[in-house]
């Protein structure tokens, strides 16, 4: 399971979460500190965009939004190819084959 330095947060939350993501094979989880964890099952995924203008501090994110109301932000530490290969995965996760 590969790990990645993420930056995250809830958009109805002012707190931005240093931590890992990593996928799984049921799902995404984001940890942070201890307060900070997140679990989100491949079936809770509603929906991902990415543009330009989505940021988390300078970092342009994606935006995940799951079924039951959590609207998430997610960048990359680690470089905008990071965020392909997420963008990819989560869609994959969605969608199924395309």
């Amino acid at each position: 399971m590969p790990s990645y330095a993420v930056l995250w947060k809830e958009e109805a939350h002012n707190e931005v979460h240093l931590g890992r993501a990593e996928f799984d094979a049921h799902g995404l989880a984001l940890h942070g500190d201890s307060r900070a964890r997140l679990y989100i099952l491949d079936g809770e995924l509603d929906g991902i965009e990415r543009d330009a203008q989505t940021r988390v501090g300078v970092c342009e994110a994606l935006r995940v939004t799951t079924r039951n109301g959590i609207n998430l932000l997610m960048a990359s530490v680690s470089g905008i190819g990071v965020l392909t290969e997420w963008h990819e995965e989560l869609a994959q996760r969605l969608f199924g084959s395309i």
